[in-house]
């Protein structure tokens, strides 16, 4: 074998090397794109319930017009074990916190399973209108934009 033709054999397994390195970059962070964007779908129908839940009036099971005693569970998701006062919540895309702020404010933090290090934050004012602002941002581990 020439030493031409052992060129042409190592360059063409640099080519092959590097398409797949590529290929694997490329699905890998389309993957973690599907999975913010299941969490992000996740976290708006969770304030929607949460929406449901302050309207209800209590006597039919609701928060009348107060969120100081949500949590999951009322919600009708499986509440994972609270620790800390917080209520958690886990799907097969991320992991919730439900954060009660007062009485008509509430968030909502979902991290990612795709990239741990992610968090989408996203809270909820209900007026007494009933009018809701929704505010979000993205960040990771560290609390930076991201």
């Amino acid at each position: 074998m020439g030493t031409r033709s052992l060129l042409l054999i190592v360059l063409g397994v640099i080519v092959v090397a590097s398409a797949i390195m590529i290929g694997i970059q490329t699905f890998h962070s389309v993957a973690v794109k599907h999975n913010e964007d299941n969490v992000r779908n996740d976290i708006i129908m969770i304030l929607g319930k949460c929406q449901s839940w302050h309207s209800t009036p209590a006597i039919l099971g609701g928060g009348g017009r107060d969120f100081n005693q949500l949590d999951f569970s009322k919600l009708g998701l499986d509440e994972t074990l609270p620790r800390d006062g917080e209520s958690k919540f886990e799907n097969l895309n991320g992991f919730y916190t439900l954060y009660i702020v007062d009485q008509n404010r509430v968030q909502v933090k979902g991290q990612l399973k795709e990239d741990e290090s992610r968090f989408l934050h996203y809270e909820m004012t209900a007026h007494p209108k009933l009018d809701i602002y929704l505010t979000s941002d993205i960040a990771n581990e560290t609390g930076n934009e991201g």
